[in-house]
């Protein structure tokens, strides 16, 4: 009995996934393959400054011994609530236990890797156009 429920559970998780799953390729041109460093334009920063995070954030230690993963950490904890936004270039995330907060600073780099395929491989979707049509 467990086995057939298995079995069954498999097969619809199976029949529940996407047969395909496409990114976007407008911005590709037919049979176009790059990969190159760039400085972010006004759009990319637009999209970064969009980006929100959760409120809380989980202590991942790996497979390193905890007290060795968590130097540093005057107060370490499983989770912390955490904020975070874009101010100017720096992405500033505040988390808090309790009484205790400390801020972490990620200033953006100067320049983002960026990858640009055409992965139609000359194939439409209806109602899309071809890649590289735009």
């Amino acid at each position: 009995m467990a086995r057939r429920l298995f079995i069954s559970v498999a097969i619809l998780t199976l029949l529940l996934l996407p047969s395909r799953v496409w990114a976007c390729a407008c911005c590709a041109h037919p049979g176009e393959y790059q990969i190159n460093f760039v400085k972010p334009d006004a759009y990319k920063l637009s999209v970064i400054e969009r980006m929100r995070f959760g409120t809380t954030a989980y202590l991942f230690t790996g497979e390193a011994e905890p007290d060795d993963a968590a130097k540093g950490l005057a107060q370490p904890a499983d989770t912390y609530s955490l904020s975070g936004s874009l101010v100017g270039n720096v992405w500033k995330l505040t988390f808090r236990n309790g009484d205790e907060s400390g801020t972490l600073n990620l200033p953006l780099p100067a320049k983002m890797l960026r990858y640009a395929a055409d992965i139609h491989d000359g194939r439409t979707k209806p109602g899309y156009p071809r890649a590289g049509a735009l």
